[in-house]
């Protein structure tokens, strides 16, 4: 529920002509109680009811006015989930007078909407809000052309691409801005032959927790095409593990997983099991055994391909 509020909280746009929201009307009123200051809203102070109302009018995506009479306060929500906890008779609370979008009267009127129907009427100056960002916050609250947005990660989050984490409107859009992943995700990382790798090196996991980490990160488990690519990230791994371990007793190896399994002498991708793979690496005697049909680089046997059961750890390698 809260990504959705927040997808849908969008910057309120102006759209109708002046002479046709003077004579806007409302079929019915509740009352109520200020809802929480964690309810998106506009707020305008210093309104009248009339002018708070014509204000309403002007913003296509407000579905509930809320007018604060005793502060001349207008309050414009962007979302009506409180309206049915409202009191829709004079004998409830009265500190609120709240309109709905759909009580509105226009007569004769055309209105803007988010693809501007309204013939060039409404303001394009202007850019919705951001929804929730995942594991982050967008720092700011101006939504003009011109402002720059800063995305901040939460503790333990960094932004997968340093160089983007500003966002700017422009012609009513927000540039594009990088997100928030784990720091694991862009630690330790390398470029070679056109591809980013991710070397996630502070803990071992399976298979199957392998390839969620590097989905987490925005990447897939890593694939081995050539020669000169198996080479650099077996020196990349040689780097970190000069003396790889085997922890038979745990299951626990220095190692990685690739995204290829093997049917007795033939390899295929995971996610194309229709084309073999021409370039192999296998170790002496491997592939051994039918039952596994995973397969890992192993540091203990010089960092050549070996078959391995779905459940043992090795050190995760990602690739973008």
């Amino acid at each position: 529920m809260q990504f959705l509020r927040y997808f849908l909280s969008v910057i309120c746009v102006i759209s109708v002509q002046d002479q046709a929201i003077e004579g806007a009307d409302y079929r019915n009123v509740r009352f109520g109680p200020r809802q929480d200051e964690s309810i998106e809203r506009v707020m305008l102070p210093n309104l009248s009811f009339k002018e708070c109302l014509k204000q309403f009018v002007l913003r296509w995506s407000c579905e509930v006015m809320g007018y604060f009479r005793a502060a001349l306060l207008c309050e414009l929500h962007f979302f009506s989930h409180f309206w049915d906890s409202l009191a829709s008779s004079e004998n409830g609370p009265r500190v609120m007078v709240y309109v709905k979008r759909s009580d509105i009267v226009l007569e004769d009127v055309e209105t803007c909407d988010d693809k501007d129907n309204a013939g060039g009427h409404c303001v394009k100056n202007e850019c919705r809000p951001f929804a929730k960002v995942p594991n982050g916050t967008i720092l700011g609250n101006l939504y003009f052309d011109g402002t720059k947005r800063l995305l901040k990660c939460d503790n333990g989050y960094v932004p997968k691409d340093g160089t983007n984490v500003i966002s700017m409107c422009k012609k009513g859009q927000w540039t594009n801005i990088t997100q928030c992943v784990q720091e694991e995700c862009v630690l330790n990382q390398g470029t070679f032959g056109g591809s980013t790798y991710t070397f996630a090196i502070k803990s071992r996991r399976n298979y199957n927790d392998s390839v969620a980490f590097c989905k987490h990160c925005g990447y897939r488990v890593v694939t081995i095409e050539s020669d000169d690519e198996h080479n650099y990230l077996k020196d990349k791994m040689r780097g970190f593990f000069p003396s790889p371990a085997s922890y038979h007793g745990t299951g626990e190896y220095d190692g990685f997983f690739l995204d290829f399994y093997e049917t007795g002498r033939q390899v295929f991708r995971m996610d194309n099991h229709t084309a073999e793979v021409q370039f192999v690496k296998w170790g002496m005697h491997e592939p051994d055994s039918e039952a596994q049909k995973f397969i890992a680089v192993v540091g203990w046997d010089a960092w050549h391909w070996h078959d391995a059961p779905p459940d043992v750890k090795f050190q995760t390698v990602c690739e973008n």
